[in-house]
């Protein structure tokens, strides 16, 4: 088990690596693919709420220490006022509460049916 922890750890420091060298999306209004949140997304799902809420903290940490760090950017004639921030942390309270980090606090068989009926409603909704 430690193994597969220390891998996830891994993948984390890759994905910090690799989000410094991807460029943005021109097509898509600059849009910036974020291998961070992927990787945290991806594996809050399989792992208890304590390892979940270590790796949310690590994240968070790491999101935003980069982008507190630089300036940002943008035309200065479209943006004449400096551009609010949210304080330093912020990404580490938010990453815990995303959807699929919820997953780690409830049991499977309760994720698995509150997913069969979302399902369902949402199948609802569509055909009335």
């Amino acid at each position: 088990m430690f193994r597969y922890f220390g891998s996830i750890l891994l993948l984390v420091l890759l994905a910090i690596i690799l989000q410094q060298f991807l460029p943005a999306i021109t097509p898509l209004a600059s849009a910036r693919v974020l291998p961070v949140a992927l990787v945290f997304l991806c594996t809050a799902v399989t792992v208890p709420a304590p390892v979940m809420l270590l790796l949310a903290f690590c994240c968070g940490f790491i999101t935003d220490l980069e982008n507190a760090v630089g300036p940002h950017g943008g035309d200065a004639l479209i943006y004449s006022s400096p551009v609010e921030q949210l304080p330093f942390g912020y990404s580490i309270v938010l990453y815990p509460f995303s959807p699929a980090s919820r997953s780690s606090f409830t049991s499977s068989s309760s994720s698995s049916s509150s997913i069969s009926s979302a399902v369902t409603s949402a199948s609802v909704a569509t055909l009335s």
